[in-house]
């Protein structure tokens, strides 16, 4: 299934960042970019977008306590690729998730990268991890 993950994942490569959209190759955001990945693979057909709508910018404690929700929290030493971390900009305050593909590269979307890239992580992404998560039933 971690591989289905990525290889769904490399398929919304490109689509244009639209906040609080769900439509490949029209319009994601980040956490929408997983809720999007789940849903093609029957793996989050229990959460739509509404569920985790917010406004025009993320509220960190509605984004964390819907991530509990509706996906297991993990440890960072059981993180693997398919996962994907809730990352802190400033204060220890998530506003943003990525999916970590493997070989220290994240799948994410945002307004600055204005659509959906593969890139590697570097040491400052590395310091602004605040949690990991898994979909629910992936072991």
């Amino acid at each position: 299934m971690r591989d289905k993950i990525v290889q769904e994942a490399k398929t919304w490569l490109d689509t244009p960042f639209h906040h609080n959209q769900c439509v490949k190759h029209h319009g994601v955001d980040c956490i929408n970019l997983i809720i999007g990945i789940g849903q093609e693979l029957g793996i989050c057909s229990h959460v739509t977008s509404n569920i985790l709508s917010y406004g025009s910018r993320p509220n960190p404690r509605h984004l964390i306590n819907r991530l509990e929700l509706f996906f297991d929290r993990i440890h960072l030493a059981d993180a693997k690729k398919g996962d994907f971390c809730a990352v802190s900009w400033r204060k220890n305050l998530p506003m943003h998730v990525a999916l970590y593909i493997g070989d220290n590269q994240i799948i994410q979307t945002s307004q600055s990268s204005k659509k959906v890239v593969q890139v590697y992580w570097d040491n400052n992404f590395l310091t602004k991890i605040h949690s990991w998560w898994r979909f629910k039933g992936v072991v």
